[in-house]
């Protein structure tokens, strides 16, 4: 699960950061209640061994996330992956090759 924290000076409501907050909190006690090992991992972390560069080198978030989404749809050609769920996969599979506890 990708460790984050709050984005300080990004125009972000506060609802907004409660709401994630709240939900990555719920994700993780119901892991947690299904003895399932969680592995908090900051996302420099887990795009390293990808080689994909940094998101500053890119033009933008999108062509950023785009990247990841083609790195993620290579690796997984039998799910149908979107931007919304390339993050996740690519944590997926960094802590099936790379996670060592």
């Amino acid at each position: 699960m990708e460790r984050v924290g709050g984005y300080i000076g990004h125009a972000q409501p506060a609802s907004s950061a409660f709401n994630f907050g709240h939900n990555a909190g719920f994700l993780l006690g119901v892991c947690m209640t299904l003895g399932l090992r969680v592995e908090l991992v900051m996302p420099q972390k887990w795009q390293k061994p990808f080689s994909l560069g940094s998101s500053k080198a890119c033009a933008s978030k999108t062509e950023w996330k785009n990247k990841i989404k083609s790195l993620a749809e290579r690796l997984f050609p039998n799910i149908k992956v979107t931007l919304a769920t390339s993050d996740a996969l690519m944590i997926l599979e960094w802590g099936r090759r790379f996670s060592n506890t």
